[in-house]
């Protein structure tokens, strides 16, 4: 009786491709699963950024008789500049009034102030480009009023080119619903034809929304319109 030689030890076709399928599914859940790490990194570092930015207001306006700072560019870069001035504009810069509260006691012009960094600021152009913008618009009391809480430029009336004071401001009933600066990105209902909106990101750079800090300190979340999320 003839005798059939035994199986070879070994993996068929079909066992290879289970365990190569099975491999390829957990490859990619271990992506997805780094991808949503890292989103909801940065966004805790950009959330921590905003909150270290609200204790630099406090402390500018401790030492500056309660005034914030300011007249303040729009959209805000975190790099060190002097004031611009001419004969009808004067503007400062955040990194300008904060970099001594952030550890740069004596920067050089065109420094980047990192504390003051977001999170898609990796590069030396990324980090020349604003990536915050100022609440233009503060509603003041019950009515209808609103005033730029950073002050404005030459050719404003004089009173309106003074920063408010930060009790000032805190005292208005929509502080806690008025956000005092939000994450910049094209789709920025503000954001208007400037001229550096082409070098801020295309979309909000957290998915569906971007972080606001209030003049409360709070930090929150916020639709593409910036209303709360």
């Amino acid at each position: 009786m003839k005798s059939h030689p035994s199986r070879l030890p070994g993996f068929t076709l079909v066992e290879l491709l289970v365990v190569i399928t099975i491999i390829v599914v957990l490859a990619a859940l271990s992506i997805t699963g780094a991808s949503l790490f890292m989103k909801r990194a940065a966004a805790v570092k950009d959330a921590s950024t905003l909150r270290q930015i609200s204790m630099c207001i406090n402390m500018y306006a401790s030492d500056n008789n309660d005034y914030m700072p300011g007249p303040l560019f729009t959209g805000q870069t975190p790099v060190y500049g002097k004031a611009l001035s001419t004969n009808i504009m004067e503007w400062r810069r955040l990194a300008e009034c904060f970099a001594p509260y952030l550890g740069k006691e004596d920067p050089v012009s065109g420094e980047v102030i990192t504390a003051m960094t977001s999170s898609w600021q990796k590069t030396p152009e990324q980090q020349n480009s604003p990536a915050f913008y100022m609440q233009q618009r503060l509603p003041m009391g019950e009515g209808t009023t609103f005033r730029n809480p950073w002050g404005m430029p030459a050719p404003a009336a004089t009173e309106l080119r003074i920063p408010m004071k930060l009790q000032t401001v805190l005292a208005q009933p929509q502080t806690s619903r008025t956000w005092a600066m939000t994450e910049l990105d094209q789709l920025h209902p503000d954001i208007g034809t400037a001229n550096w909106k082409s070098r801020v990101p295309p979309e909000m750079i957290h998915g569906d929304y971007r972080l606001a800090l209030y003049f409360d300190g709070t930090v929150g979340k916020v639709n593409q319109d910036n209303s709360r999320k």
